[in-house]
């Protein structure tokens, strides 16, 4: 998970935004196909598979965000959460590791808690909701605003 986004607001508008990166990766994706079929060099050739390589694995992981996130969106269900510890949310820094369970399955993720103050967070033992879907009932977030 790169962003811990909770609100239908922020899912929208980083729906949004996956949708115009994922319009580029597909333009550059079909430019490069075409050229790595219609140039004569082999260099040329060479830069044009690498870039689709790069292109179609960043689209994969693009893909698999944009899922999760239209998941939470759209089927978001609530399940009771406790804060256990600090942890790092990549791209965003600190964060706060917590604990959910849901049909009979624990599941332990980290959420960034910006811009909400840390002395304000108890942690641990903190009990807030966690939106989740049932598609990807792993990839919970908590919500800081919404106390258990």
């Amino acid at each position: 998970m790169l962003l811990a986004i909770v609100a239908d607001d922020e899912l929208l508008v980083s729906q949004i935004v996956k949708s115009l990166l994922l319009l580029i990766l597909t333009t550059g994706l079909g430019f490069n196909l075409f050229r790595l079929y219609t140039h004569r060099f082999r260099s040329r050739q060479l830069v044009s598979l690498l870039l689709v390589v790069l292109l179609t694995t960043v689209g994969y992981f693009l893909v698999n965000a944009f899922r999760i996130d239209h998941a939470l969106l759209n089927q978001a269900v609530y399940a009771d959460g406790v804060t256990t510890a600090y942890c790092s949310v990549f791209g965003r820094g600190e964060g706060i590791e917590f604990e959910y369970e849901w049909e009979g399955v624990r599941y332990r993720a980290c959420s960034s808690y910006h811009p909400i103050a840390r002395n304000t967070l108890l942690v641990p033992g903190g009990k807030f909701k966690v939106r989740l879907s049932r598609k990807f009932p792993g990839k919970g977030r908590m919500n800081f605003n919404l106390p258990g």
